[in-house]
């Protein structure tokens, strides 16, 4: 498969995981799955075929490697000292391991920019800006039309009269997560071409994620934007003069002026961004309490290898029509379906690839992003879901270009002070 094969696909695959809603609204739910799983495994074949066996002893597929046999030793603990089911085992497991596949490749695209040629990121740059600006323009779009009255969604939720929109995913906090993902790479995209068209699409994914009125959407948006703050400047004082915080300024501005004329989203919108430090507030309570009970349900099992793999999901319910609890964290969910160690490890990819990112400079605005989706991890239960770990790729491809683009501006050269080495490199396929 060439480079334009393989982007042409990554793209396609992008398309289809964010389009639950569509499927189950159009072929239903089961056909819906069926052609997501489908096109995801064709997809991460050939990244395993153009990745994996080139470099199979990289560090990033070593720890994959090492998880997929901790994934197995799983589930023959689970069918042996357990008492879920080989289906009700392998569709969670399957599922989790599928989609650290693609945190894994991310990684490795990151790691691998000093073997890269700059002329390859050149060359499908303009690939990687369509594919930013199309899905979000994709999942914007509809999420809108669902907020003015013109389609609805499953997955969609009221608070009074007020709908939390699931768009096209299906679920109202997997669209936050998404659209908190989503915004930060059109914002960091618009770092690096200050188009009108950039700028549109930056505020629409802004809008939506408003409008999804789901704190972890926030939550991770935020944190991001202030990880890279802190670590892109050298003195608070420089921050009012830099031109990023100045456009984010701007257009919270706006926001808060747009959104004070309608009354009943914008006392939504600050009860929800305010409760997300109210250690005292319902949801948050039963957030606390979820965790308590999956935390129990943990230290039942073995530790280190878990035995009740397929307990702490949502995947059974939708699939097999089995109800299995879920405890509102990912990390918790890691811990009871697989036990410490692979927690520990996936964990380790995730901070490996951040602090990586975050010591190369120039830093852009999603280099923060693999630390703070960790984090965002404690607080949701997001690691089932392939809408966000299918664009972990394009956020070590976004990654790269904006170091590329920074210092070509800033410097006329391409070499990364911190590395000695090129930088702003895709892998040459």
């Amino acid at each position: 498969m060439t480079s334009k094969h393989l982007f042409l696909a990554y793209a396609f695959v992008c398309f289809v995981s964010q389009s639950r809603g569509v499927f189950e609204l159009s072929i239903g739910k089961i056909g819906g799955y069926a052609f997501q799983l489908l096109s995801l495994l064709v997809v991460a074949l050939a990244f395993f075929s153009k990745f994996a066996l080139q470099k199979p002893k990289h560090i990033a597929f070593i720890y994959y490697y090492i998880l997929v046999i901790l994934f197995l030793f799983t589930i023959i603990t689970t069918l042996f000292l357990g008492q879920n089911s080989l289906e009700q085992a392998v569709s969670v497991g399957f599922v989790n391991i599928l989609n650290i596949f693609f945190l894994s490749t991310a990684y490795y695209i990151y790691s691998c920019r000093r073997d890269i040629t700059v002329s390859s990121i050149i060359k499908n740059e303009s690939v990687i800006n369509t594919l930013i600006l199309a899905l979000s323009m994709y999942v914007s779009a509809l999420s809108l039309f669902q907020f003015f009255g013109f389609i609805e969604f499953p997955g969609s939720w009221f608070i009074g009269e007020v709908v939390r929109l699931s768009g096209p995913v299906g679920s109202k906090q997997h669209l936050s997560i998404l659209m908190g993902v989503l915004s930060l790479l059109s914002l960091s995209l618009y770092t690096r071409h200050q188009s009108k068209a950039n700028l549109f699409v930056v505020v629409t994914n802004c809008l939506v994620l408003i409008l999804a009125f789901t704190r972890i959407g926030y939550f991770l948006f935020g944190s991001t934007l202030l990880a890279y703050f802190i670590r892109n400047l050298q003195s608070f004082r420089k921050l009012f003069f830099n031109k990023t915080f100045i456009f984010i300024g701007l257009m919270a501005a706006f926001y808060l002026i747009f959104f004070s004329g309608f009354g009943d989203k914008f006392s939504l919108f600050l009860s929800r961004i305010f409760a997300i430090g109210d250690l005292e507030e319902g949801a948050n309570l039963n957030r606390f309490e979820s965790w308590s009970r999956g935390l129990e349900l943990y230290l039942e099992s073995p530790i280190l290898i878990s035995n009740m793999l397929g307990s702490a999901s949502q995947i059974p319910k939708q699939v097999l029509d089995l109800q299995v609890s879920h405890f509102e964290s990912g990390q918790v969910q890691y811990l009871i379906n697989f036990g410490l160690i692979f927690t520990v490890i996936v964990n380790l990819v995730f901070v490996r690839w951040g602090c990586l990112s975050l010591k190369s400079r120039p830093v852009s605005i999603v280099s923060p992003l693999p630390i703070t989706l960790a984090l965002s991890l404690f607080i949701y239960m997001f690691n089932e879901i392939v809408p966000i770990f299918i664009l972990l790729p394009l956020v070590a491809f976004e990654q790269l270009l904006t170091q590329n683009h920074i210092l070509k501006s800033s410097k006329g050269s391409l070499k990364n002070p911190y590395t000695s080495a090129k930088i702003g490199q895709l892998p040459q396929f």
